[in-house]
């Protein structure tokens, strides 16, 4: 069960991903903003998001930055992938040849 402060922690985590979402959304139309920095806030907005949800079923998680052992918590605790994290995560894991401004998936 989740504290009070988890709560909060889910609150705040939330809120950071979706302002990495929508800085990946507004600069991907800018052809002078590198792929890698659209890569890093795919990435951090999928991680916050994964932090996010783990935090407010209660479940703890160590300090990192690896979308696999997040999503492995939320597995071994029976939890539901939120909506939109495989996409983020496949546009942060995307190779420097990979360009974001030419998929059609969305985030």
């Amino acid at each position: 069960m989740p504290t009070p402060g988890q709560h909060d922690v889910a609150r705040t985590l939330l809120s950071k991903a979706r302002g990495d979402a929508l800085a990946l959304a507004r600069l991907a139309d800018d052809p002078d903003i590198p792929d890698d920095i659209l890569g890093f806030h795919a990435q951090q907005a999928a991680e916050k998001l994964l932090k996010a949800v783990l935090s407010a079923y209660g479940v703890g998680y160590n300090r990192t930055h690896n979308l696999s052992y997040l999503k492995g918590l939320l597995e071994d605790a029976q939890i539901e992938r939120p909506a939109g994290v495989d996409t983020l995560e496949r546009t942060g894991a995307r190779g420097p040849s990979w360009s974001p401004r030419a998929s059609s998936s969305g985030c």
